[in-house]
């Protein structure tokens, strides 16, 4: 089975983003690094650690939006406000803001 076929893109699509004509969705590049079991950054050529984290976070957004695809409207419902709970447990504060800094050391204790 040709590669195209087992990630679910065109032969065309594929080609294009092998000759660096075109960028992979992030669907397709979650699949495109599980497929072919490599690092994110192999697959955007991208080597200092920046742009590793920036892979990073391209790939597990398309592994959500595949898990997505996956979901019932309840289970949609489940993802959005675990992501919502997530979000107010894992964001920084505004850099300066006294105030937000001792409420989130308060609420992590």
């Amino acid at each position: 089975m040709a590669l195209a076929e087992r990630i679910g893109a065109s032969v065309d699509a594929v080609s294009a983003i092998e000759r660096g004509i075109n960028t992979p969705s992030l669907a397709t590049a979650a699949a495109l690094v599980r497929e072919l079991a490599i690092d994110a950054n192999a697959l955007f050529g991208k080597t200092d650690y920046r742009t590793d984290i920036v892979a990073q976070r391209l790939v597990q957004e398309a592994e959500l939006v595949l898990l997505a695809e996956t979901l019932d409207a309840d289970g949609i419902k489940l993802l959005v406000e675990l992501a919502r709970v997530l979000g107010v447990v894992h964001t920084a504060p505004p850099k300066g803001d006294a105030t937000a800094v001792a409420t989130a050391s308060k609420s992590k204790s």
